[in-house]
């Protein structure tokens, strides 16, 4: 199962990027590039494509922890319905809603895999025609969990169905 889920998250890498590299669409303001730190995407770097206020994105994250292994990939919808700047003719304020993959070991330890749908709300502060910054927040339901023996997690995800989603980062426009 774990081979299965990294191989998905790299899929999903491979043929958004694939996409935007036939499709050529480089160089039309088109493409961001992103980084930021949020939950449950930790510190992650991903990729936007846009088409009209709409987006489709991919990241991939991890969290620096000593001892554990900690990664997320996503894949999300962007959509851009309020608003106006002066730098963009994308609107700022926006709705998010994915899907996250997050996985958590250490090893002899642990092994905790989840899977999130997410829905958020956030805004884009544009600081020139080609870059600005995000920051939304949100809830993200868990619809899948495989976390072993471990009781605390096991009591955290049988009482909780929702946890806070959020994020900030930095965006570079092409």
């Amino acid at each position: 199962m774990k081979r299965k889920m990294k191989l998905s998250c790299v899929a999903v890498m491979v043929a958004l990027f694939t996409f935007m590299n036939v499709t050529g669409l480089c160089g039309q303001g088109k493409i961001d590039i992103t980084a930021g730190f949020g939950l449950p995407d930790w510190v992650n770097a991903g990729i936007r494509y846009q088409m009209g206020q709409t987006q489709v994105g991919a990241a991939a994250g991890f969290m620096p922890v000593s001892g554990e292994r900690v990664t997320s990939c996503s894949l999300d919808l962007w959509y851009h319905f309020i608003g106006t700047s002066a730098l963009s003719d994308r609107r700022p304020w926006y709705g998010r809603f994915g899907l996250a993959y997050f996985h958590d070991r250490k090893e002899g330890s642990f092994n905790d895999k989840f899977l999130f749908l997410e829905t958020r709300g956030g805004r884009e502060f544009n600081l020139s025609e080609n870059s600005g910054i995000y920051i939304d927040a949100g809830l993200m339901y868990k619809l899948y969990s495989d976390f072993g023996d471990d009781p605390v997690s096991k009591l955290i995800f049988e009482l909780f169905w929702a946890f806070p989603a959020g994020g900030i980062g930095f965006f570079f426009r092409f």
